[in-house]
């Protein structure tokens, strides 16, 4: 037999979609998370409050496990997270940085914060003024003070 191989049994059991045996042939059923047990609606609604308090709670949450980053990237939770962690003028240098995906996302999402954020770095770092305007109208109509 060849290193790697193994026996007949051995592949019946997992082509049938056994669990995997431990010791003397007895079967260990795969675990199933209790997080799985509630519906991805709830976790989206939990993740957008998270959100809405702080958005490195949010990146934090996201680190846990995988219902958590399923659930925070949502675009509902992009909508209402809150941003004041985010400076409203940065330049260039934060290009790479995960909080600029962020802001990106949640101007897709319809976020005001995140829209007048996008316009004022418009208006005042790439000198486009009449594309920030228009972004700053749209952050003003959208409800950002």
């Amino acid at each position: 037999m060849k290193f790697g191989a193994t026996s007949e049994k051995g592949r019946r059991g997992k082509k049938a979609g056994y669990g995997r045996t431990k010791g003397k042939g007895k079967v260990v059923t795969p675990l199933v998370s209790p997080l799985t047990l509630l519906p991805r609606k709830i976790w989206e609604r939990i993740a957008a409050r998270v959100a809405s308090a702080s958005i490195h709670d949010l990146f934090n949450m996201q680190a846990i496990c995988k219902v958590f980053l399923d659930a925070a990237r949502s675009p509902a939770v992009y909508k209402v997270a809150s941003m004041p962690e985010i400076p409203v003028v940065f330049g260039y240098d934060m290009e790479d940085r995960p909080e600029n995906v962020f802001l990106f996302k949640s101007e897709r999402a319809g976020n005001p914060a995140a829209i007048f954020r996008i316009g004022m770095r418009e208006f005042f770092w790439m000198g486009r003024r009449v594309g920030g305007c228009d972004t700053l109208l749209e952050a003003a109509d959208a409800g950002d003070v």
